[in-house]
């Protein structure tokens, strides 16, 4: 008889658990996130259970038995959030309503209220979605295509420089030559 599998829950302990994708963790902008907005995104991720991304709250009620102390620090953090795309706001507060945010990295879900009707907030443009957003990635800088081509350029010149010296030692009495030595120093002196 093969032996039982270990239960999943036995290697993680009681409760539920969240999956934070390596993409995210391995990222140079989750590395440069202050302390305070990294500790926001697990308060924010520890609201999330699988099917309520949008509805996660960063009301300071709700923040303060998570050892928020100042509205300061955590204001500077969801602006950090939200700056960097790792937490969109799906409603806009107001009074008695809280704002409302969803973690871009996981794709938003329909979030209802008691009568039926969405939770995201229509002027946002949110809607749910299959796949995440992933916001935190749009700012991520292109690679600069015309710098890429230039050095790939100089590279090419340079290795021209090295292969026709080369030529020009092996082959000295080469009737093009003197051709040869002029492409040399018309090279060397654009790879300055």
């Amino acid at each position: 008889m093969k032996p039982r599998k270990e239960r999943p829950s036995a290697k993680w302990g009681r409760g539920g658990f969240n999956a934070f994708p390596h993409s995210v963790l391995a990222s140079e902008k989750f590395a440069t996130l202050s302390p305070q907005a990294t500790k926001l995104l697990t308060d924010l991720l520890s609201q999330y259970r699988g099917s309520n991304n949008g509805d996660l709250c960063a009301a300071m009620s709700l923040m303060e038995r998570r050892g928020w102390k100042s509205k300061a620090g955590l204001a500077n953090a969801l602006k950090g959030l939200l700056d960097t795309g790792f937490v969109i706001l799906t409603r806009q507060g107001g009074r008695n309503s809280p704002n409302l945010y969803a973690l871009s990295f996981y794709a938003i879900d329909d979030c209802l209220d008691k009568q039926g009707f969405s939770k995201f907030d229509p002027d946002l443009g949110i809607k749910s979605a299959a796949s995440p957003r992933n916001d935190w990635l749009r700012d991520t800088p292109a690679p600069d295509l015309e710098k890429a081509k230039a050095e790939a350029k100089k590279l090419k010149k340079q290795t021209d420089i090295i292969d026709l010296k080369n030529h020009l030692k092996a082959n000295p009495n080469d009737k093009y030559a003197d051709n040869y030595r002029k492409a040399i120093e018309e090279y060397e002196r654009q790879a300055k």
